[in-house]
């Protein structure tokens, strides 16, 4: 499964890809897109994170025009690309939850 996550008037939205279609609903059991990153307590990071650093707090969205993740911050239009960050820059990135198990994270953001 994939999933897209846009952040729009401060909310976080998203869709899933079940192999033939986009939905709003995630499937149970279908496993989130592991990013291939850790934050600076070593814990994976997925798409649909939380995540809080130096920029504020947002949530990772993966971006398909771009191939690429990044982190979408709540409560404005910034945005930063994960190939972006600095080794001395990750050592703040910290996973607080995600929107998936914790839904008022993005809904306390907004």
């Amino acid at each position: 499964m994939y999933e897209n996550v846009s952040v729009i008037g401060g909310k976080a939205i998203r869709q899933y890809y079940h192999g033939t279609a986009w939905t709003d609903e995630a499937q149970a059991g279908e496993p989130l897109e592991f990013i291939g990153l850790t934050d600076s307590e070593n814990t994976d990071l997925y798409v649909g994170d939380v995540v809080i650093d130096d920029n504020g707090q947002g949530v990772i969205e993966y971006v398909d025009d771009w191939a690429a993740f990044r982190v979408n911050y709540f409560g404005n239009s910034q945005a930063k690309w994960f190939h972006d960050y600095l080794p001395r820059e990750r050592k703040n990135l910290l996973k607080i939850g995600n929107i998936h198990q914790q839904p008022e994270l993005s809904e306390q953001a907004s």
